[in-house]
């Protein structure tokens, strides 16, 4: 597969129904297990990992002494000569071996005659808050051409697999042609990107256990945040259980995760050797959303790597789906809304508004990493207001939450924080997914139900008008919650 001439990866998305398949789905299923076999040695498992440029700018001849590394566009030109520089910050797998790479720019302009060019750039410590035409770095060998296009949108070129690594690679862009050619930055709507395809060995997986439907036929999910150490980290009886946690989880159709999935800086590498040896058993079933400590990476590229499309787009990460009758919402409140703006008016927040005007479904889930409100050290956090208006002016049920290591249930509340049974929100905290423990001084107002020692996950029955809550505690457990009610 192709697009403007160049190769293009092809990702396939499975989302399990975890029902009983008939012959025909078994023998499709048959024969894509057999390509799988032929396309990638059984000792290696193949993935693809996208990143965003930690710094990209243009400088022109016209203007020498000139920044442009918080322009929202890229720019080329051959008179007079402007030229652009982006730098990517790659993290592969230890093991990983480079089967492919693509730099992916989106053009505002068109170019009816020639493309642009990448090359290679020795320099991998510029300043994009400094380059400009007199300091810029020299362009080296040419890596490869875009072709000529007639259309706006993403142009791609395939790199050598040999100029990508893990580490810093700066790649600067130019053409020969007369025309001007703009293209959005990493500040514009849509930033670069370098797609990377590889290869690791595979691992021996955990034993993944066989899932218990529910006696009514409704879907499950569950939930839980604050999940994976560090890789290497020690296992106690208070730290570290992401591999007991994670054993809960096989009765679920879908699994949330509530942000800071993987410590301290969710870098990829880490995902791979920690998470995904644990919860990513479950990786298929999950529908993530990032905290604070996935921006412990620039742009959470870690976490966007890991979970690829189902994670949302990157630079953004928020997205919408249904499961059964019910609309599930997933926000990103990034590092408390520094990376990704999350207040009032953001964009973040008015995609909100109209995904609840456009979805009218009778329940409606939404989940995110910061709680709105928190008998834990962090607190009520009022940055996470907007989104509360929102939900609760268009009816919305349920609100999980992690970031405080804990769990905590409230009592239906509006967005001020006062009791309300027939509109309110019912917000759980589900800190609990392995990291470590918090303590809960005295618990705020309209706290039901709060515990601070016990690792596990939150399950949710989503019945069509209904749903049940059930705190599942991790094996030496000993701390459950469980209730029912309905929808709005």
């Amino acid at each position: 597969m192709t697009r403007d001439g160049q190769p293009y990866p092809v990702m396939a998305v499975w989302w399990p129904d975890r029902r009983r398949a008939g012959a025909a789905s078994a023998i499709g299923l048959l024969v894509a297990c057999v390509l799988v076999l032929v396309l990638v040695p059984a000792s290696a498992r193949a993935d693809s990992a996208t990143f965003i440029p930690v710094a990209d700018a243009y400088v022109s001849a016209a203007d020498p002494g000139g920044n442009h590394g918080g322009a929202p566009t890229l720019r080329m030109e051959v008179d007079p000569l402007t030229r652009s520089y982006l730098r990517f910050d790659v993290e592969l797998p230890a093991e990983a071996t480079v089967t492919g790479a693509t730099l992916e720019l989106s053009t505002t302009s068109i170019a009816p005659k020639a493309g642009f060019w990448a090359y290679a750039v020795a320099n991998t410590t510029w300043d994009e808050s400094t380059i400009d035409d007199t300091s810029a770095p020299d362009l080296g060998a040419k890596l490869g051409w875009s072709g000529p296009y007639a259309t706006t949108g993403y142009k791609s070129i395939a790199l050598p697999e040999s100029y990508v690594s893990t580490g810093p690679i700066t790649v600067g862009a130019a053409t020969a042609s007369t025309y001007v050619k703009s293209f959005s930055s990493r500040e514009g709507a849509n930033p670069p990107r370098l797609v990377v395809n590889y290869t690791v060995p595979s691992p021996t997986p955990l034993p993944t256990p066989s899932p218990t439907p529910d006696p009514s036929g409704d879907p499950v999910i569950a939930a839980a945040g604050d999940i994976a150490c560090a890789p290497g980290a020690n296992v106690t009886s208070g730290a570290c259980q992401q591999e007991a946690t994670s054993n809960l989880l096989s009765d679920a159709t879908a699994v949330l995760t509530l942000g800071d999935n993987q410590y301290e800086s969710g870098a990829l590498s880490a995902y791979q050797e920690s998470f995904d040896a644990t919860w990513g058993r479950y990786k298929a079933f999950m529908r993530p959303t990032p905290g604070n400590h996935e921006y412990g990476t620039s742009g959470a590229a870690g976490y966007f790597s890991y979970f690829g499309s189902v994670a949302g787009e990157p630079g953004k990460g928020w997205y919408s789906y249904d499961i059964g009758g019910w609309h599930l919402i997933a926000l990103n409140t990034s590092n408390a809304c520094r990376s990704v703006s999350c207040g009032a008016g953001s964009a973040q927040e008015q995609w909100l508004e109209q995904d609840l005007a456009a979805h009218a479904n009778q329940c409606t889930l939404a989940y995110w990493h910061h709680p709105r409100f928190s008998s834990g050290p962090h607190g009520s956090l009022t940055s996470y207001g907007a989104f509360w208006q929102n939900l609760y002016a268009a009816g919305a049920d349920v609100v999980l939450n992690g970031h405080d290591h804990d769990y905590e249930r409230f009592a239906p509340q509006d967005p001020a924080g006062k009791l309300d049974t027939g509109q309110g929100i019912r917000e759980f905290v589900v800190g609990t997914g392995g990291k470590s423990h918090y303590s809960i001084n005295s618990p705020i107002a309209n706290s039901q139900a709060h515990d601070s020692n016990t690792f596990g996950v939150l399950e949710l029955t989503l019945h069509p008008t209904s749903y049940d809550w059930r705190f599942i505690p991790s094996a030496g457990g000993n701390f459950t919650d469980s209730g029912t009610e309905r929808c709005h």
